[in-house]
C-alpha cells in the first residue's frame, strides 16, 4: 500500500507543483522557494508530532495522514466552491446581454 501511495505522489507532485506556480509570471524562483520551504516545515512539524506520540504503533502516522487528507479535501472544496464556471468562455450570451 505504501508503494502505491508513493507512486501516486511521484506522479502527481510535479504536475501540481507546476500548476501551483503557473500564476507567478515574475518571481517564479521565489514562489518555488517559498513552496518548498512550506512543504519542509509542514513535514518537520508533523514528523515531530508523530515522534512525540506512541512509538510502538503505526497509528500516529495513520492518524496524521488521515487528518491531513481530510484537511486537504476541506480546503479544496472551499477553494473550488467559490469558482463558478462562466458562460462567456463558452461563447454563450449571459442573461444580462440578452435583454
Amino acid at each position: 500500500m505504501l508503494y502505491l501511495s508513493l507512486l501516486a505522489i511521484g506522479i502527481l507532485f510535479p504536475i501540481t507543483s507546476a500548476h501551483a506556480l503557473s500564476p507567478f509570471k515574475e518571481g517564479r524562483g521565489t514562489a518555488a522557494a517559498v513552496m518548498g520551504f512550506m512543504q519542509l516545515m509542514v513535514t518537520f512539524v508533523l514528523s515531530g508530532i508523530a515522534g512525540l506520540l506512541e512509538a510502538d504503533s503505526i497509528m500516529p502516522m495513520v492518524m496524521i495522514r488521515a487528518s491531513i487528507a481530510v484537511i486537504s479535501v476541506w480546503f479544496a472544496y472551499h477553494s473550488f466552491k467559490s469558482k463558478q464556471p462562466s458562460t462567456e468562455s463558452l461563447g454563450e450570451e449571459s442573461p444580462q446581454e440578452a435583454i
